[in-house]
Formats: C-alpha cells, structure tokens, sequence
C-alpha cells in the first residue's frame, strides 16, 4: 500500500520527508501502521466469516439432521470430513434403496424430533469416515454407502421397511434389497461390518481407527473453540424455559396430538403384525377416551378427539386417506411456539403438554362426577394407558425405554399413589397424586437429559435447578428450597397452566417475563445487521480520527505542495 507522488522545484522539509538530490523526484510514502491495519482487517474478516457460517447460512429443512448443520459445515471443510447423504422426499424415494443399487449401504432410519438421533449424528459421521478409512488401510476392493433416511417426510418408505423405532439402522447388500438388522453397538468399530458382510479381519492388521475412535485434530479443536465464542457472543440465550400463553399451550397439544397420530400411530399400524395390531388399536380408543373426558371441551383439539372418537370404526379397519379426511377440519396450520422449539423438539415439547392438561383433566372431571363411582376415572387406568402410548407409539427407543423402564419399577412412587384406586369414594387429594406423578416424571426426564449432556461433553448453559420445573422467578411458592417444591402450590400452577374453565377465560396468560424474551429474541435475529452497522460505525470513526490527526500536523498540506498534475509533467 504504496502511495506515488512526483515532485519537483519545491522546498521540501528535510525534517517531514529527508529529501535530497535533484529535482523533479520519485517517492513513495509508506504508511507505518499498515500491518497492524491489515492484521485487524483480517481479524474482523475472520470473525465475520464465523459470524456469517453461525448465523446467516441458509436455512434448511429441518427434518433432514444431515442434510446441513451450521457449525459442521465448516467443521467439515477444515478437516475434509464426507457429510452424511441423504434425498429429500421431493426427490422421491432414495436411489440407495432401490434393488439395483450396486453398492453395499448402511441406512440409519431416524426422525428430527428424536433428541438421541441427533445426539448419535457426530458418531454416526465418525463411524462413516472411520469405516472408508479402515477399507482404503486394508485395500479391499469394496465400496460401503453410509446414508440415513428421515422418516418423518419419508413416512412411506420407512413402513415399507417396518421401521417402528428410531433410530434404527439396517445393512442393505449389494444389487438387492436384503437387510442385516444392525444395532448401534455394531456402528462402535468398523469391522463389525467387514465380519457382516463376510470378510474376515485379522486382529493385528493394520488399520488406522482401531476399536477406539481416532484423536481429534488440532484444526477441528480450534474451529470448535472459535464457533462456542461466536456461539456464546451472539445467542444471549434465554431461560431454559420461556412462558407460553393459554392459545400456545393448547396450540402445541393439538399440534403434537396431530403429528402423534400421523407419525406414531399410522407408523406403528403398518410396521407391526395383524396379531399385534389389535393391541393397538384397543390402547389408541383407550387413550383417544381419556382425552375426550380429560380435555378442556373450550379448546380446538377436543373437536378432533370427538369427531375421532365417533368413527373410530373407519380408523381401525380403514386408509391413511380415510383418516386424513377426518383430521382435515381440525388441522392447524401453524407451527410449535418457541417456548417449545427452543429445545429443538416441538413434538416432544408439546406431547408432554397434551399430557399434563389430560393429568389436570382428570382431577377435574373426576370432581364434576364425584357422586357417580361408575364415571370415576381411575388414576391408575390413565398411567397405565399413558405407558401403553409411549411403548406403541412414540418411536425414540432410547426415550421410550427409559419411561417404561421406570414406570414398571414403580419411580416416584406410582405404585404407592395409585394403590387407592379400588377403594370407592378416593377424594379429591388422591387425585391429585396423578398430575404430581406425571410433574415429578417430567422433571426427572430433564434432570436425566442434562447429566447425559454433560457426560457426552456437550455445551451445557444450565445449572441443576434451571432445568426443573416451573423455575424459581415465575413460581416461588412452588420451592419450598432447592429440589424440594410445595405440592399444593405446583397443582394450582399446573392448573392455572393447563386448563381452561370456559371459552370466555383470557386466551393470553403471560408474565412480566414474557416481553423482555420475545424482544430478546427480535435482537437476536436482526443481530447480523447490526453486527455489520457496529463494523462501519468503527471503520468510520477511526477514519475520521486518523483524518483529525493528519489536519492537525499539516501533513495534508505538504502533500497538496507536493503533487503534481500528470499533465503538466508533459
């Protein structure tokens, strides 16, 4: 960064310039800070290519985990990692499925809701780099696909391949459709697939990723360190959990009770045997049952549960089609609010809620109908169906089994709080023990997800009570001190949460919280324009100093003397 000027015939201060010699005269003026600028220059450009790989990548659908991850795709670049494939469902179906692919594959079958699919992604992406590295050390002359299929927009296709948990993953051969079933313990080292395809691997030959997966690089630590700083910078990240009002709670339920039906129950419909089948069908009526006795008759779902209800026939025995027809009048258009899709699973998040405004429900019907034993509903019926429902139809495996694993051992007590339920005449406490069990599950579910974070090394931002429910700052008099809540207080905030009287209750319950986080989360999205603002508003200032500083000493003046007109040299 050179800046020319001719001279001639002028005096020229030899204390500003140290000219000497004849005239006219060359000289180039060098600028003293030119590195330390070109080095901030760099600085900034870097921190902006961070800022542009975290934040204003295009999006994508979310339903495909693989198909592009903000942070992975620069991880991806520096340590030359081959993503994931996968088609989109406009594609139609897969070209790797197809009889006459000529590759061996391995497909992983999953769904974007389940939350320990995309814990398995990174090993899913390691094993894949691991595995073509072990054939390329061994020279085989082989060829394996490593791809995944998500099977909420490949609905279809994952019924024909009886897919009823997620995830799940299969080892299709070469120019055929036959499967090895294959279990995320055979994806921990490489030649568990070489001994499944039939190729024998000596203990002692060489391999570069043995059993234990390979050390990670210097350049990825340094990526992964530089994306957490920008991470950390630009989401000012709100509560863990974030209110919702009465319209969104119940808007949440009905959309998770939807996507419940079509991708739980329909899926699980089609991959199981006619002998099982009627064991479903017998757990959905009792279910779609108690929500029609247990949910609020203001809200819009309960419409739907009615209407399901009375033709029930044509769901059990009839099409998808059949079924579409009666969801149809009722289907909402809308998405999950952020409360829920913060956590990055609005069906989950909403499922819970569905269940906690039915747990709120029988308490109340029970009340409406407590001179009647005949119309009691027993607390001990709702939780064993609840369990029935989480077995049958909700396809994560790891999630389900870790509900029914507690359940069936009797965690917090279910077995002694419902133990009142052949007595006649329960009163309305013992009731009650229905919703606190469901809280107390819930709450340990939370409890359970953050220690598996922390155990995997994951970033964690939150403390063990600020994952507990309802936090400190929204319903003091539901802790009594840390862990250890009021009973009486957490049923009437489940109440005042999770349940509507009539059509004329306030649609919108907020709390003083509500407006500073939704103008939070308007910062954060218009965060990349003023980012960009704040780098001109500084490039600008420290121009307009330079230039004080420079009209200050006079240098411009001796510049203006200086040069020269091109055109009068000639």
């Amino acid at each position: 960064m050179m800046k020319w000027l001719i001279t001639r015939g002028y005096n020229i201060s030899h204390s500003v310039y140290n000219i000497t010699g004849k005239l006219p005269l060359l000289i180039t003026l060098k600028k003293g800070k030119q590195r330390s600028r070109l080095l901030l220059c760099f600085g900034l450009l870097l921190l902006l290519v961070l800022f542009w790989t975290h934040s204003i990548f295009p999006e994508t659908d979310k339903r495909y985990i693989y198909l592009h991850d903000e942070k992975e795709a620069l991880l991806d670049w520096f340590t030359n990692r081959v993503p994931i494939n996968e088609t989109l469902a406009s594609e139609g179906v897969p070209i790797f499925l197809k009889s006459d692919y000529p590759r061996y594959r391995i497909v992983e079958f999953y769904a974007h809701w389940c939350p320990h699919c995309k814990k398995f992604r990174p090993k899913y992406i390691e094993f894949s780099h691991r595995l073509q590295n072990l054939i390329k050390r061994l020279k085989l002359d082989l060829e394996i696909d490593v791809v995944a299929v998500s099977c909420v927009p490949h609905r279809k296709t994952c019924n024909k391949f009886k897919v009823n948990k997620y995830p799940s993953f299969k080892l299709f051969h070469a120019h055929s459709m036959n499967t090895t079933i294959l279990k995320a313990q055979d994806l921990e080292n490489p030649r568990n697939i070489l001994k499944k395809i039939g190729i024998q691997v000596n203990e002692d030959s060489p391999e570069m990723d043995n059993s234990n997966p390979p050390s990670t690089s210097t350049s990825e630590l340094i990526v992964r360190w530089a994306l957490s700083q920008v991470e950390v910078f630009v989401q000012r990240r709100p509560p863990h959990f974030i209110d919702r009002s009465k319209q969104e709670i119940f808007q949440d339920a009905h959309l998770s009770l939807e996507f419940l039906i079509e991708h739980g129950v329909l899926t699980s419909f089609h991959s199981l045997s006619q002998s099982k089948k009627g064991s479903l069908i017998t757990t959905f009526k009792n279910f779609l049952e108690i929500l029609g006795k247990t949910v609020p008759q203001a809200c819009s779902m309960h419409a739907l549960i009615r209407d399901m209800l009375q033709q029930f026939d044509k769901i059990a025995t009839g099409t998808d089609a059949e079924l579409s027809d009666i969801m149809k009048p009722h289907k909402l258009e809308s998405d999950w609010s952020p409360a829920c899709t913060q956590h990055e699973s609005g069906f989950t998040c909403g499922l819970w809620t569905l269940f906690h405004i039915s747990s709120v429900g029988l308490v109340k019907w029970n009340q409406l109908h407590a001179q009647n034993f005949d119309l009691i509903l027993s607390c001990k019926k709702a939780s064993d169906t609840l369990r029935d429902v989480i077995e049958f139809f909700f396809q994560c495996e790891v999630c389900s089994d870790h509900f029914l694993f507690e359940y069936d051992s009797c965690a917090y007590d279910r077995c002694g709080r419902f133990q009142f339920e052949t007595v006649r005449g329960s009163r309305t406490d013992e009731w009650k023990e229905y919703p606190l069990w469901l809280y107390e599950t819930h709450n340990g579910v939370n409890a359970r997800l953050r220690t598996e974070r922390i155990k995997a090394k994951e970033t964690e931002h939150t403390t063990a009570s600020e994952v507990l429910w309802p936090p400190e700052n929204r319903c003091g008099q539901c802790w009594e001190s840390e862990g250890v809540w009021n009973e009486a207080e957490v049923y009437q905030w489940l109440c005042f949460q999770y349940w509507i009287e009539d059509k004329n209750e306030t649609a919108v319950v907020q709390s003083e919280f509500s407006p500073k986080l939704r103008k939070q989360n308007l910062k954060q999205q218009s965060f990349v324009i003023s980012f960009i603002c704040m780098i001109a508003l500084v490039s600008g200032n420290v121009i307009l100093r330079r230039k004080k500083k420079f009209d200050h000493k006079g240098y411009h003046k001796k510049v203006r003397a200086l040069s020269l007109d091109l055109s009068s040299i000639a």
